[in-house]
């Protein structure tokens, strides 16, 4: 029995690394969003004063559409991320009920946890 949980709790910390490392990415500060609009603005200056070609203007396409997929992958990392965080948490808290079934914790034990549980955040 605690070899399997053991073996199981490996296996998730794993596969839960793995995705962190995937969804890695941050989310935009606000200096990054305001060069980025400052950036934009620019644009549209310039195309205002010499008009862009056919093929410019599919590069402009291209390059939003490659930004748009970029900012929606990293929402999809950060959802990642809280779901890990809390998948995690489910572990520890399964991890701890079946360490509890093999070994029952103590009067000071259980009064160690209710204070741990009182004061997290």
């Amino acid at each position: 029995m605690k070899t399997w949980l053991i073996q199981t709790a490996r296996a998730l910390s794993l596969f839960l690394g793995a995705v962190v490392l995937l969804a890695g990415c941050e989310s935009k500060g606000p200096a990054e969003k305001a060069g980025e609009n400052l950036d934009k603005s620019v644009q549209e200056a310039k195309d205002a004063v010499h008009p862009p070609s056919v093929a410019e203007k599919a590069g402009h396409a291209i390059e939003n559409a490659g930004e748009k997929a970029a900012h929606a992958i990293d929402k999809a990392g950060e959802k990642a991320g809280h779901a890990i965080e809390k998948a995690e948490e489910k572990l520890k808290e399964g991890v701890q009920e079946a360490k509890d079934a093999i070994h029952p914790p103590g009067t000071a034990e259980k009064a160690g946890r209710a204070i741990d549980n009182a004061v997290k955040p």
